[in-house]
């Protein structure tokens, strides 16, 4: 009777095992092992093997890498140049292989290759400027004149943010801020933000505490307009009490896309009226005298208080909350706790802020909107005057504009505009000011058939996604990206526009054409880029059922019907599903 006790126990056995791992996936997980081992020359072996099945990004990049560091740079360097070119499919990569491929021809003596090389990786959004300045594979570069003006080039590509120092100021109220601002990285792993300090006057200020002066970077005379400013508290009677201080953050603060004030310096915005009518918070035992002295402002009792284009702190350490939430509106939740990981601080994202489109016409948001354009009409007309001349100055005040209020709709298609427009920082300043769920991406006299699209954007389960901000680009009629080239990484028919509170957007383009010379080997189609209010990023693509490409193929669910009119003009309807297939 016992005898069927072993077969039983072999039988139990084989059902309760475990499936056989995937050969290829045991491989790569070792391969990644060694890497973070940093175990060169087996990680090297491994993604070796792994990429005589899966050549994609990551393992050319790694297999790059580990043959870099090993010193074998003509193997490497096939590597960097494949990671470098799948940049659609992961842009950080591809932008990181660029770095290294100048960072080969340096090595070898390869001078102005390692630049065209830098001057790639920048277009692709490699902005680590502090790495650039010291690695050693790029030692020889350094006393080139071309790399200091490059250097320059890459930090006035993040976003300004000024940081107002004076005699008493408190140590943490500047500091707190200035470690978040310095600490934060964009999608890319780029420096988010340049701090630098402004002073009422351009002379040494002593910060409360201590016994040594702080030089700033700047006087109020002549600072450059930032795209956030912090106001710090402190013994702050210096600012407020300053007529020329309060003229400057009157002038200034309309062109800034956040005003930060930090304990009491809120009381140098409200003596600038601009915490008028608004909620504003301070140091708990400056709030009721702050409400007595300025009746137009409600002051209330939180640590952060959100409006908009003002946030205000609490007392001291509460810059470093003000400043995150900063980073949470710029960069999504995810990358604010991120730094707030990294800086082993606790704190509490702030509430989602209701989409533009989803508020009533006569709303506050879009009242206040109304009255920035307003504002910002000299700062563009400023941008207007400037647009022929030197092309760093006529970005900057392109930038300025945006950041004060001026439409990007009106931007984008302004003539005046157009030679900026394949240039990343005049596409980087669209991106961050876009509010619309509606654009127009070419001027009136663009060649090609009228493109009408509506689209909509869900989650996995189909609830529709507000506020979420897409980036779209797509060919020309002559099925190229940028005049007479295929550089996807500028194209020049492109725009952004953020989901209403349905999920929902429209916009007006032309027909795209298949690669130049592609007709019927690659499908027409337009490129999208979701970014969610939390971060998160999918890519999407936009198909043509009438497409000749398609004829005998199945078509895939990003192809959409095609509905003609009389006028020649066509409509199609675009659904973008954010599931786990297009997470990037």
């Amino acid at each position: 009777m016992r005898t069927p006790l072993l077969p039983s126990l072999l039988s139990m056995f084989l059902l309760s095992a475990p499936p056989a791992q995937d050969p290829a996936v045991d491989l790569r997980a070792r391969a990644d092992a060694a890497f973070v081992a940093r175990d060169w020359q087996r990680a090297a072996e491994l993604y070796g093997r792994l990429s005589e099945g899966d050549p994609g990004p990551e393992t050319s990049y790694r297999l790059g890498y580990c043959l870099h560091v090993l010193g074998r740079l003509d193997e490497a360097l096939p590597w960097h140049e494949r990671a470098a070119a799948q940049a659609d499919a992961d842009p950080r990569l591809a932008a990181t292989a660029s770095y290294n491929i100048a960072c080969v021809h340096a090595l070898r003596g390869h001078v102005d290759e390692a630049f065209a090389a830098l001057r790639r990786a920048a277009r692709s959004g490699f902005r680590r400027t502090v790495q650039l300045q010291r690695d050693p594979d790029l030692a020889t570069l350094r006393a080139d004149p071309r790399f200091a003006p490059l250097i320059a080039e890459l930090e006035d590509l993040a976003d300004l943010v000024l940081v107002v120092v004076h005699d008493g100021v408190e140590t943490l109220d500047f500091a707190g801020p200035v470690e978040v601002f310095t600490s934060a990285r964009d999608a890319l792993g780029n420096p988010a933000y340049r701090v630098r300090f402004v002073a009422p006057r351009k002379r040494p200020v002593r910060p409360q505490h201590w016994r040594t002066l702080l030089e700033p970077d700047f006087g109020t005379a002549d600072c450059p307009q930032p795209t956030i400013l912090v106001v710090p508290g402190g013994d702050t009677g210096v600012l407020d009490e300053d007529p020329e201080f309060v003229a400057w953050l009157q002038r200034t603060a309309p062109g800034c896309r956040h005003v930060l004030s930090v304990c009491t310096g809120a009381y140098a915005l409200a003596r600038a009226g601009l915490l008028d009518g608004r909620r504003a918070t301070t140091h708990h035992g400056s709030r009721a005298v702050l409400a007595r002295q300025y009746p137009a402002v409600q002051v209330v009792d939180a640590k952060v208080v959100d409006e908009g284009h003002v946030i205000t702190a609490a007392g001291v350490s509460s810059g470093l909350d003000g400043a995150l939430a900063v980073v949470q509106r710029d960069h999504g939740e995810a990358r604010a706790n991120e730094v707030a990981r990294y800086m082993e601080y606790d704190w509490q994202a702030l509430p989602a802020p209701a989409p533009a489109s989803a508020s009533p016409p006569t709303s506050r948001p879009e009242v206040g909107r109304r009255a920035r354009e307003a504002a910002a009409e000299p700062l563009y007309q400023r941008a207007l005057a400037v647009a022929g001349g030197p092309r760093g100055e006529a970005l900057t005040a392109v930038e300025r504009a945006l950041t004060g209020g001026a439409c990007p709709a009106r931007t984008l298609l302004e003539q005046a505009f157009q030679p900026m427009r394949h240039e990343p920082r005049f596409r980087e300043a669209l991106r961050r000011a876009t509010w619309g769920s509606s654009t127009l991406l070419v001027l009136d006299d663009e060649p090609g058939a009228r493109l009408s699209i509506d689209g909509s954007i869900e989650d996995a389960t189909g609830a529709p996604v507000a506020g979420a901000l897409l980036y779209l680009w797509h060919t020309d009629a002559d099925g190229t990206y940028a005049s007479n080239s295929m550089d996807e990484q500028n194209p020049r028919l492109y725009g952004f526009v953020r989901s209403d509170g349905d999920g929902r957007f429209s916009l007006r383009t032309i027909r795209p054409a298949a690669y130049r010379g592609e007709d019927g080997k690659i499908e027409q189609h337009v490129h999208g880029l979701v970014t969610t209010a939390d971060g998160r990023r999918y890519v999407a693509r936009l198909g043509f059922a009438d497409d000749p490409f398609w004829q005998d193929r199945d078509a895939p669910d990003w192809v959409a019907k095609v509905t003609a009119h009389a006028d020649s003009s066509q409509r199609v309807s675009w659904r973008i599903r954010l599931d786990e297939r297009a997470r990037r």
